[in-house]
């Protein structure tokens, strides 16, 4: 790689499959000024560029992709998202091949007295004439245009629409690196934080000791030798040539730059070279390579990447690289582009990838000197730091950097990409969009859709083709600009820089750093504070439980008093696992939850046995854990909405069920339907639950006021003596608190987590817990115990003993409150499952959306289900047991993890640190809450769930750990998407 460029360019053509070459694009040419912005100038050259009409409608948009640091490929006038976007929008697709790259030469040869014609602007003044020629060639008069492109060309792409904004309605601009930097030392500090975010800190850790003993081994001849064969390197180590040793570590440190910069890129279903090669692959060498030293795992990588792309040996000499560089013919390897590129990077960008960082594993030893050097060995002497940091100046104030000021621009980046360092991470205006996708390398949303592309991935695609849909039928927005590419500054007109003289001097407006500008940070909004933090607390807590658990609590403590401690103790008991759970989200900040926590602490301990807790979790929240929330919530609305009409008696079961199973299916399809207006729907019925609860709350009040207090006499009498019995009770208390650990998926967003974190937890689950005693009270003071222990409907008989005429009231707002409750819930369960088949884990139809919807119909269709056949076989006793024995299997492992975190990654970074005693209590607690009831009081429902686990073992071994494939499941993935309508989007 040479200032971040592999072979082929940064935006690699997508796979070279016998299929894919079975295109019918052909190469047309077209007749391109030399020099735009000197009219005496009239020399001229045949510009490439392909066409695909296929898709063409009349009045159709015009789509034009932009050719970069590389030879344009016609494999994508028929592949990527942008033909999948054509397809939808009928599109007539454009590539234009970029001056100087691939067959398109300006000039008779590469010298560098030529090469002054090949810049950015020059560039963009090609896709000006081009654009203005094909609309006249084929009246497109009306017709909307769209530029494209990724990395470098997706800067092209922004600047065409900033430069020539009456010429393109919108762009679409990926991985654009649009703020050009000297010293790009922000690349290896990305580098190092993927490695640890895929592997853990200790792939980093283990780079840095593998180079350190590089460092050490070089010092001696005996080393030297030693490495030279480790590492098949080419010619034997000169510890005295500066050069070559910084070639030498740049080179290594290319195998780690290549592999993060395109992790899974969406190409190896294709075969393409190197593209198994993952993150993952590195770390799993790194870390868990334990019969090799970490320098022998860092020389199995290196060889590793040599026999994949098919090189002998390691080369690394300096002098033959800026050989190489400096021939100038069109038949040279550099032709290929990289004499190219290191010119525009020399003369426009910097770019230089240096090892300047402190942080970053690589060493120290190629610095931002070594890239100066180059070109100045390449170009000339004239070609040393001052001279590039003025075109980097020059740049920066001509494009405006990272204040991009034009609209109608997407900017789609992806976290994993080091080149997200110089893009704009936040949306600049309502219309010019940035997008960050999480878990996502170099330029991911332009290449073909993937069963492996992660769910946000997928979002992405979907709100890049909407944005691309509002640009087709925009209006066209034209500034008052200079005219044909010339720019404004200080109001003085500038034209584009001629690097063979000096460059002026320009007065910066807005003062610019090009050592190291910062770009904003790659973070999420600190935009939650405590009061915000306590309220998303208190809201995901305060569900349907409090109307339902008050008789079970009551069964299994006994007595009035020992009940209302039992919730307390359930309080506390959540309290303490959602600081455990904060500390994870804090340290773990990835989708997924308890799946995600799992997987980063056991996956990697043992290649058979380490994924199967994070597994067996996403089992049992298919089939037990998630559907049963919802069962349970449905139950309470169907017991609810029957009791009325039964008065003082009892409604039957199966009417009970009837009803639930048919508001299980109602909120099933308005989940299918639309997010927004399911959305809508959460919101309003959060209002219904807080209302119920002040009523139950003000009349126990009111009751003690004229001095109801029977309640208070009966203390502790029959208080429960068996401990299984208790812990039933405890269920039914904690099925009420569920929800407590929430508040870790949004630790990012949160203000000043070190001290808001604890602080929110602390205020907000004691709320709660005082919400719900005060509750508990409001029922005693109205209901004797006998009453609610003769009631499922708690809430329903305390409304006729206090509300008379108006006891409706309280079964409406209690119904709302369940079926807000478990819209919400089967509302968030299509994401476990996303993640879950994301990583291969579940079938990839789980996965799946609707194309018009975008709504996970598999996954809601299939938790609807699986939550009917829970209604049809428990009642909701049970149902709320066999919830809470099989979540708190989990909630203590998930505990667990805190613990063995500590041990087993000291170096992974927690804003939050619980003290350990904590996780420990929780631990002790769900083992009584699981163990004791199997050993005192065991019921059929603990049998259910061994089985499932078991059925989990069954499942996971063959078809995830030894990945064996059933024959029908494509086929019964295609009929699903036939029936269904469901896709990854874009696909076919």
């Amino acid at each position: 790689m040479i200032h971040g460029r592999p072979k082929g360019g940064m935006v690699r053509g997508p796979i070279k499959k016998n299929v894919f070459n079975n295109h019918t694009s052909e190469d047309l040419w077209f007749i391109q000024k030399l020099d735009h912005f000197t009219p005496s100038d009239t020399r001229t050259w045949k510009q490439r560029y392909f066409i695909n009409k296929s898709y063409f409608k009349s009045g159709g948009p015009i789509f034009l992709m932009i050719g970069g640091e590389g030879e344009a490929d016609p494999v994508w006038m028929t592949h990527g998202d942008w033909i999948e976007n054509a397809k939808k929008y009928n599109a007539f697709c454009i590539q234009v091949e970029h001056r100087y790259y691939g067959k398109s030469h300006p000039t008779e040869d590469m010298s560098t007295e030529n090469l002054k014609y090949l810049s950015s602007m020059q560039a963009l003044a090609d896709l000006a004439h081009f654009r203005k020629s094909i609309t006249n060639e084929y009246g497109f008069t009306k017709n909307k245009w769209i530029s494209f492109g990724g990395s470098y060309p997706g800067s092209l792409s922004a600047w065409f629409r900033l430069k020539y904004p009456h010429l393109v309605n919108g762009a679409v601009a990926s991985s654009a690196p649009v703020n050009s930097v000297l010293n790009f030392k922000d690349y290896l500090n990305v580098v190092k934080s993927a490695l640890d975010m895929v592997g853990g800190p200790q792939c980093s850790k283990k780079v840095s000791e593998a180079t350190l003993t590089v460092t050490e081994l070089l010092k001696t001849d005996l080393g030297r030798k030693k490495l030279q064969k480790m590492f098949s390197l080419c010619d034997y180590p000169d510890i005295t040539n500066r050069l070559d040793m910084a070639s030498l570590f740049s080179a290594l440190s290319g195998n780690f730059e290549g592999v993060v910069q395109y992790n899974k890129d969406n190409r190896k279903f294709e075969g393409a070279v190197g593209t198994n090669i993952t993150i993952d692959t590195l770390c799993n060498i790194m870390v868990h390579d334990t019969h090799h030293s970490p320098i022998e795992r860092y020389a199995k990588i290196n060889q590793m990447l040599l026999n994949t792309y098919h090189q002998k040996c390691l080369d690394f000499k300096y002098d033959k690289m800026i050989k190489d560089l400096k021939n100038t013919s069109w038949n040279a390897s550099s032709a290929e582009g990289g004499r190219q590129w290191l010119y525009q990077t020399c003369t426009e960008f910097g770019y230089f990838q240096t090892s300047d960082s402190d942080t970053q594993p690589f060493g120290h030893n190629f610095p931002l000197d070594f890239s100066v050097q180059i070109c100045m060995d390449a170009f000339g002497r004239k070609y040393n730091a001052s001279f590039i940091k003025q075109g980097i100046q020059w740049t920066n104030s001509n494009y405006g950097g990272l204040k991009l000021s034009e609209s109608n621009i997407v900017l789609p980046n992806g976290s994993i990409d080091p080149w997200h360092a110089l893009g704009i991470l936040k949306n600049l205006s309502k219309n010019t969009i940035a997008i960050f996708i999480n878990g996502t390398a170099h330029c991911a949303n332009m290449y073909p859709s993937d069963p492996n592309d992660n769910p946000d991935l997928l979002l992405a695609r979907i709100e890049i083709s909407q944005l691309i849909g509002k640009c087709v039928i925009c209006t066209l927005v034209i500034k008052m600009e200079s005219d044909f590419g010339k720019t404004m500054i200080n109001d003085k007109e500038m034209t584009p820089l001629d690097l063979n003289d000096e460059a002026p001097k320009l007065e910066i407006k807005t003062p610019l750093n090009s050592d190291n500008p910062k770009p904003e940070a790659v973070a999420m909004k600190k935009s939650v504070g405590l009061a915000s933090a306590v309220a998303l607390i208190v809201g995901t807590m305060i569900g349907s439980g409090i109307f339902i658990s008050p008789k079970g609590v009551l069964i299994g403590a006994g007595s009035v008093a020992f009940s209302l401690i039992v919730w307390f103790l359930c309080g506390l008991l959540a309290t303490l696992g959602s600081l455990c759970y904060a500390e994870l989200g804090a340290a773990i900040p990835v989708s997924g939850g308890e799946y995600a926590y799992l997987m980063h602490t056991f996956a990697h301990m043992h290649p058979t046995w380490g994924p199967v807790p994070a597994f067996l979790f996403a089992w049992l929240a298919m089939f037990v854990i998630r559907p049963g929330m919802v069962s349970i919530m449905m139950m309470s609305l169907g017991t609810y909405v029957s009791k009325p009409f039964y008065g003082h008696c009892e409604p039957p079961e199966y009417v009970i069920k009837l009803i639930t199973i048919t508001a299980l299916i109602f909120i099933s399809f308005i989940n299918c339907f639309s997010v927004k207006f399911a959305t809508k729907l959460q919101n309003i019925m959060t209002i219904t639950k807080i209302i119920a609860i002040f009523i139950i709350t003000v009349g126990g009040f009111y009751f003690m006021a004229i001095g109801k207090l029977d309640f208070i006499s009966e203390g502790f009498e029959d208080t429960a003596q068996d401990p299984s019995a208790i812990a039933l009770g405890f269920y039914n208390g904690l099925w009420a608190y569920d929800g407590w650990n929430n508040l870790n998926f949004v630790t990012e967003e949160l203000k000043n987590p070190h001290k808001n974190l604890p602080l929110a937890i602390i205020i907000g689950i004691p709320t709660v817990t005082f919400c719900y005693i005060l509750v508990n009270v409001g029922y005693f003071t109205v209901m004797s115990k006998e009453e609610i222990l003769l009631s499922d409907a708690v809430a329903v008989v305390w409304g006729q003993k206090l509300l008379g005429v108006m006891a409706w009231v309280m079964p409406v707002f209690v119904v709302l409150s369940c079926f807000g409750a478990a819209n919400g819930s089967l509302f968030s369960s299509g994401r476990l499952n996303f993640v879950v088949a994301r990583n291969g884990h579940l079938m990839k139809a789980f996965s799946f959306i609707h194309t018009e919807r975008y709504t996970p119909v598999p996954s809601i269709i299939f938790t609807t289900f699986v939550g009917i056949l829970l209604i049809l076989i428990f009642n909701l006793g049970t149902l709320i047991q066999f919830f809470s024995f099989t979540a708190w299997i989990f909630h203590g492992l998930t505990c667990a993890c805190v613990l063995v975190l500590r041990r087993t990654q000291k170096d992974l970074k927690r804003p939050y640190k619980v003290p350990l005693f904590i996780p420990v209590l929780v631990i002790f607690g769900a083992i009584y809450l699981v163990v004791t009831p199997i050993i005192l009081d065991p019921r059929i429902e603990f049998f259910y769930a061994f089985m499932f686990v078991v059925s989990g073992l069954v499942v996971y071994f063959p078809f995830i750990h030894f990945k064996l494939k059933m024959p029908y499941v494509d086929k019964f993935t295609r009929t699903l998407q036939l029936l269904l309508k469901i896709t990854y989007p874009h696909s076919n």
